[in-house]
């Protein structure tokens, strides 16, 4: 074989597009199809890799070829196939599985998100874009939830948070890490033209804010107006809307005993009371009625 034809197979063979997906964490590629075979390197979860061969016991190992020339080893249970086409499938059914899994310590839930990161901008269809999106804030609200209170300043978790501070916020009164509202609304509105915007803006409700009320009746309206009160604004015929003003009757009556008492409590509390009963107003939600009449007894002695 010429040395001209035997280079225009390795451009060739280095050509191949990735047909392996690696669905677990930290896959060790091995230098033969066998356990106990030296380990070349190991592979994240969601790593895309170009298949060589196969082989092994029964059939039961593929060899891998990541993007930098290495290749090793694994058993073919660990690396899904995937074509271009059904490429953006094989990733959200992982998403799915590694998201529907509980236990999850941090690194394997970090190293989900990071997956997502790496896939999303190669996702170009809008529906399937905002299906990633919400993947993508399940994902960090998974990770948040596993930083052990008290340890935000130790590895792995200080530097991904501070990797990621323009998007979470401490939460004092519970100790805890949260998306930040304005991270998830910008995110909803990228999204806004698909189906998924509806349940990225309810998201945005389940996500909550930081703080604590401690008793402050004006508080509460204007956290509900900013959760429940902005889902309606931008999805009044949305598809949680019975959920987001079935809480108005019961919040009134936690609040039935709270009262406001400084000069400025009613102006603070109409501030946001009045574009609260807006929102509900422009709904069709089954319980919308019980909802103004539970946001009108908040208002008794701030007049209307």
């Amino acid at each position: 074989m010429s040395a001209l034809l035997a280079a225009a197979i390795s451009v060739a063979f280095l050509a191949q597009e990735p047909s392996r997906l690696i669905a677990a964490s930290n896959v060790r590629l091995r230098t033969s199809p066998a356990e106990a075979a030296e380990v070349v390197v190991g592979v994240p979860l969601g790593t895309a890799l170009v298949q060589l061969e196969s082989g092994g016991e029964g059939g039961g190992w593929v060899r891998l070829r990541l993007g930098d020339g290495r290749d090793g080893w694994t058993p073919s249970r660990l690396a899904r196939r995937f074509t271009p086409e059904t490429k953006v499938d094989v990733f959200e059914t992982l998403i799915k599985e590694r998201l529907g899994r509980s236990g999850d310590s941090f690194p394997a839930r970090a190293e989900l998100v990071a997956f997502i990161d790496r896939v999303r901008p190669e996702i170009d269809e809008p529906e399937a874009s905002g299906r990633f999106a919400l993947h993508w804030l399940n994902a960090m609200s998974g990770a948040l939830q596993a930083v052990p209170r008290g340890q935000a300043k130790r590895a792995p978790y200080a530097d991904w948070l501070e990797a990621r501070k323009s998007l979470v916020v401490f939460n004092e009164p519970g100790g805890n890490w949260m998306l930040r509202r304005d991270a998830i609304l910008a995110l909803h509105d990228r999204e806004k033209d698909t189906s998924s915007a509806d349940d990225i803006a309810w998201f945005h409700v389940i996500n909550r804010i930081p703080g604590e009320c401690e008793g402050f009746l004006p508080c509460y309206i204007r956290a509900s107006n900013m959760l429940q009160g902005e889902y309606l604004r931008r999805h009044p015929a949305g598809r949680h809307v019975d959920e987001a003003v079935t809480i108005f009757p019961q919040l009134a009556a936690r609040m039935g005993r709270m009262t406001v008492t400084r000069p400025g409590d009613c102006r603070e509390l109409l501030e946001s009371l009045t574009p609260l009963r807006a929102a509900v107003s422009a709904t069709r939600a089954i319980s919308r009625q019980p909802a103004l009449d539970a946001l009108e007894t908040v208002s008794v002695g701030c007049g209307k």
